[in-house]
């Protein structure tokens, strides 16, 4: 009964929350808060690295990261911006968490970088790709092999 009571207090709790996001616009439109994409996530900074005057750049040196063709046969390309000189692990991991392809690719300037890998002996299937500058920053797209 204390469970259920308990659950009982969160829903309300998320439904009044819900209903405080919900502004009510003098034309009679309800307009919701924009939400958030999860590819914006990684490129926004939280209030305390505002404050603390942390820029995009010094948060997560890596960005505009594309990847093609997708689907892909036998070559993927992995293109991105990176605003610090150091080193990035690309790696592609199958839906179960396994890693099938994993690549350290150093950098030695700033500015955009190109990576063309050999897909060739990755099994068709839907995968992920993640490209991490150090274990706090990563960016991860999906992939599809053909």
């Amino acid at each position: 009964m204390k469970k259920l009571f308990v659950f009982i207090c969160i829903l309300l709790t998320l439904t009044v929350l819900t209903a405080q996001s919900i502004q009510q616009h003098p034309q009679g439109k309800i307009e919701k808060e924009k939400a958030i994409e999860k590819s914006e996530l990684p490129s926004r900074l939280n209030t305390s690295q505002k404050e603390a005057g942390l820029t995009h750049s010094e948060v997560n040196p890596v960005s505009n990261l594309q990847v093609f063709p997708n689907p892909a046969v036998d070559y993927l390309n992995v293109e991105f911006k990176i605003t610090l000189v150091k080193s990035v692990t690309i790696s592609i991991v199958n839906q179960i968490g396994q890693i099938i392809h994993n690549e350290e690719i150093e950098i030695t300037a700033s500015g955009s970088v190109k990576e063309k890998l050999d897909i060739s002996k990755i099994p068709p299937g839907i995968y992920f790709l993640n490209l991490k500058s150090d274990p706090a920053n990563q960016i991860t797209k999906r992939i599809v092999i053909k």
